[in-house]
């Protein structure tokens, strides 16, 4: 299956035909199917762009797409700003002067972000995008300022004149800015004023979202609208509703979405590979049918930013998550000639296995442990402060990348035989929800214990009460696996110190029928210990497992020392009563994807790790219809069979030891095939 490779580029009228021109040539070089074209946009930008600007460049659009569409390709726009991503000097009254501007939660002003309740900038949004579908673009963009997160100096918007009066309206009182945030924010269970606060933003985004289309398809009949995201979690503390914004903003066509996805800069692995699962949760909240084009980013822009390599893995990871296209912004968007850094070349010699990867994907159930997401989940969320909006962030993907690290693939799509919990997200599903997921097998943090506890479902978790501490002032500094089972033999001991972000851990009294596998040491008396992590089957004939430290805001490196994947994996494969999805051993930091379809399931291994992995083992569960062969394949060498030799049915698994080793930031697909 092909896959198609979307340049954003940035167009600008002091050299705009040889601009149009070295892009062709790129994009011959690279096999790149479509050009998005910015205007007015990073240090150019004019803050709001004003009409004239963008009907200067329109002449210049119109020669992009006659020499795209002559060359058989795609011409489309993406325009810069929709309500602006934040100040940077801008002055917005200095060509507006009746705009309304962005105000934040505490009174902060922006001078340049406008406000999306606004008639005024509606109006104008809506000529803007007018004067661009005047050109005929295949796909006009909406940026991810479509948000009220996130206008710096502005944390969290919009909280104007005009806002306050629209919710007084909806409760029948005259509201302060004050005490709004005190409301949303009311430490406990939520007020009723959170709930028509959320809703009232997330209606507004909808209005202009229809708006926008109404105007475009006047001028364009033809041209889609597509939409960038966030972070899925800050769009549930606005009130997003996934399905009715994306279908108003694209009217009678498939939606067609750019989710945020990779790390700006090369990194380390943690950075690389962390972002990988706001991809995949953005993707769970897509209407189906919708295209999901995630987006490369190297910013700045270059090699000094990222190398090819390091490129080259993002484009793999991307294809994961992808309906078989991607949007590269790689290139500088100053009117500088164009340098190709070794991009294009790489670019076209790895197109044939981001379309093997498409090919993998395409129909087939995603496996793994699944975790929650809900786009309501901010409703329900129960603050303790009440004064810092991030409260209301519910933290329900704590565990992607603790499992990601370790080899096993998360999804927040099947239903699997394994969910891991994390923070708040679960008070977002109704109590028969919650009973079928502890009647199968669950993977929790303390965060978790201590929501579920609060709701009501602490007798079906395995411990009688807790309490929670800091882990530093504790003293608790060292899991030591008590039991053999989950441990790798001389590897039993694990550091507590920087494990979990919050660094929060719960001295727990377990039920006496739960397991205890762990136990938390402290560190000036071998002796004295606490429980640490336990199983428990309940009396739902569910099986839970409790890792006693928060994981709602992440974890440190130290969490991934010694036995901690082979403690995982065991842990899970008793979650799911031996069935284990998938495991890839081998080294630190192997991402791991699992697809199945009729006759072939096909797995995916990332080495996101610089050192080379010389003895790769993957073991899962046998997929229906038993496997007769298998095929190995690389970017470089495409498909070759796997010799019978090196793979094995045992133990209700498959087992696969790979030939050769797979080099650092490289990756390969292994087909189980009928």
């Amino acid at each position: 299956m092909s896959f198609r490779y979307m340049l954003r580029r940035a167009i600008d009228l002091s050299r705009a035909e040889e601009i149009i021109k070295e892009t062709l040539e790129f994009c011959r070089q690279a096999q790149i199917h479509e050009v998005m074209w910015f205007v007015d946009c990073e240090e150019s930008n004019h803050g709001i762009t004003p009409l004239w600007v963008i009907e200067a460049y329109i002449p210049a659009l119109e020669k992009a797409r006659e020499a795209l569409e002559a060359d058989g390709r795609v011409f489309s726009i993406n325009p810069w700003m929709t309500l602006l991503h934040g100040d940077r000097g801008r002055q917005t009254h200095r060509y507006y002067p009746d705009m309304g501007l962005m105000v934040g939660h505490d009174g902060t002003q922006c001078q340049a972000c406008t406000c999306p309740a606004d008639e005024v900038w509606r109006d104008y949004l809506c000529e803007a995008y007018r004067l661009y579908a005047s050109t005929q673009p295949a796909v006009l963009w909406v940026e991810d300022d479509f948000r009220h997160f996130g206008h710096q100096p502005v944390e969290y918007g919009c909280f104007c004149e005009a806002h306050l009066q629209a919710f007084g309206e909806r409760v029948g009182e005259p509201v302060t800015r004050e005490a709004l945030v005190q409301a949303v924010l009311a430490p406990g269970k939520p007020h009723p004023w959170r709930a028509l606060w959320l809703d009232l933003q997330g209606e507004e985004m909808i209005e202009v979202a229809q708006m926008l289309e109404q105007a475009v398809h006047e001028v364009s009949p033809e041209t889609r609208l597509g939409l960038m995201t966030s972070h899925p979690e800050w769009h549930a503390v606005e009130g997003r509703r996934w399905h009715r914004l994306l279908q108003a903003l694209a009217g009678p066509y498939e939606p067609v979405c750019r989710p945020h996805y990779a790390a700006y800069q090369e990194g380390n692995a943690a950075g690389m590979l962390g972002n990988f699962s706001i991809a995949l949760e953005t993707i769970y909240h897509l209407p189906p049918g919708t295209r999901s084009c995630p987006e490369l980013e190297n910013h700045p822009h270059g090699r000094s930013s990222k190398s090819v390599r390091a490129t080259r893995l993002h484009l793999i990871l991307g294809s994961m998550v992808s309906t078989g296209e991607m949007t590269l912004n790689i290139l500088d968007m100053l009117p500088n000639a164009l340098v190709d850094e070794g991009y294009g070349a790489m670019l076209a010699a790895t197109k044939p296995f981001l379309g093997e990867i498409t090919e993998a994907r395409d129909g087939a159930t995603e496996r793994g442990v699944r975790l929650m997401s809900n786009e309501r989940a901010s409703y329900y969320v129960h603050t303790s402060g009440g004064c810092d909006l991030r409260e209301l962030l519910p933290g329900g993907s704590g565990w992607a990348w603790p499992l990601s690290a370790v080899g096993i693939p998360i999804t927040y799509e099947s239903a699997g035989a394994v969910i891991a919990l994390t923070g708040q997200t679960i008070r977002a599903f109704s109590a028969a929800d919650i009973q079928q997921i502890l009647s199968g097998g669950v993977l929790m943090d303390l965060s978790a214990l201590e929501v579920l506890t609060d709701m009501g479902w602490g007798e079906m978790l395995g411990v009688v009460d807790f309490e929670t501490v800091s882990q530093i002032d504790s003293g608790y500094s060292v899991e030591r696996i008590v039991d053999s089972q989950f441990a790798l033999a001389g590897s039993e001991f694990l550091s507590l110190n920087g494990a979990s972000v919050r660094a929060r851990m719960g001295k727990m009294n377990p039920h006496p029928g739960a397991k205890i596998i762990t136990e938390f040491v402290h560190y000036d008396e071998n002796t004295r210990s606490l429980p640490g992590a336990i199983l428990f089957e309940n009396t739902l004939g569910g099986r839970v497992a409790i890792q006693p430290l928060d994981l709602s805001e992440g974890v440190g490196t130290s969490f991934f020392k010694a036995s901690r994947p082979h403690q995982l994996a065991t842990i899970v494969q008793w979650l799911g009563r031996g069935a284990l999805a998938l495991w890839v051993q081998g080294g630190p930091y192997l991402l791991a994807r699992r697809w199945d379809k009729p006759g072939r399931t096909t797995v995916a291994v990332i080495n996101g790790s610089i050192d080379p992995v010389d003895h790769l083992h993957l073991a899962l569960s046998p997929p229906d219809g038993g496997v007769a062969s298998m095929q190995a394949c690389t970017a470089v060498h495409g498909w070759q069979p796997i010799p019978p030799e090196h793979w094995e049915s045992r133990e209700g698994q498959v087992r696969i030891e790979i030939p050769g080793s797979l080099s650092g930031w490289d990756s390969l697909l292994v087909a189980l095939l009928a």
